[in-house]
């Protein structure tokens, strides 16, 4: 079994030689959220990342509300990466954390 963190800004700065350090293996990495947001360490986070000799994932924290949007929201996640190619799986987050999709009358479903 591999052992690795999710993070975002808001985890602010990471000492990515010392995650490593301490045994994780991968990091999941905030690259983006919403239609037009780019998580500001991302760049840092994945690159640093990397250097710590980790496995990268991304995930997107979504504010979709419909198909279209997640389409959207999928798109602006390929434009943050660029060409950037992460060695795990990239995620659509579809959490309510901040109570958005609940106020807009978005109702979760298999």
């Amino acid at each position: 079994m591999l052992r690795g963190i999710d993070v975002s800004e808001h985890d602010g700065a990471i000492d990515w030689p010392q995650v490593a350090q301490h045994g994780q293996q991968f990091a999941v990495i905030r690259s983006s959220y919403g239609l037009y947001s780019v998580d500001e360490r991302f760049a840092y986070n994945y690159e640093q990342a990397g250097e710590a000799g980790l496995l990268r994932g991304v995930y997107h924290y979504s504010y979709a509300l419909n198909d279209a949007d997640a389409r959207a929201e999928a798109n602006h996640v390929l434009s943050v990466l660029g060409t950037r190619r992460p060695t795990m799986p990239i995620w659509l987050d579809m959490e309510d954390a901040d109570g958005y999709k609940a106020r807009h009358g978005f109702v979760f479903s298999r």
